[in-house]
């Protein structure tokens, strides 16, 4: 049985400047990080002593990281495209 004395009852740890309470962001995916960007910017918004030179920092990162994803999924469409016009040739010129 755990005691009172042993229960963790520490803040969670703060991380300087953006957003406070310091939390694993997920940016695995382009959705997840749009959702981590959205937090990170409300969390700036509400700490009137954000370090503004790291939240600058951040959001740049992650706009690279979301602009990256973009590009990705451009050129899967465009392979998509290219292979529905190969398909649609084969049948027009068997």
């Amino acid at each position: 049985m755990i005691s009172d004395d042993d229960a963790d009852t520490s803040e969670p740890e703060k991380a300087p400047g953006v957003g406070g309470v310091r939390r694993q962001l997920r940016l695995n995916t382009l959705p997840a990080a749009r959702r981590s960007l959205a937090i990170l910017i409300r969390e700036f918004y509400r700490d009137p002593v954000a370090d503004v030179g790291r939240f600058r920092a951040v959001v740049y990162a992650l706009s690279l990281l979301i602009n990256g994803f973009r590009v990705e999924l451009e050129l899967d469409v465009e392979a998509e495209l290219d292979e529905i016009q190969r398909k649609l040739e084969r049948m027009v010129h068997p």
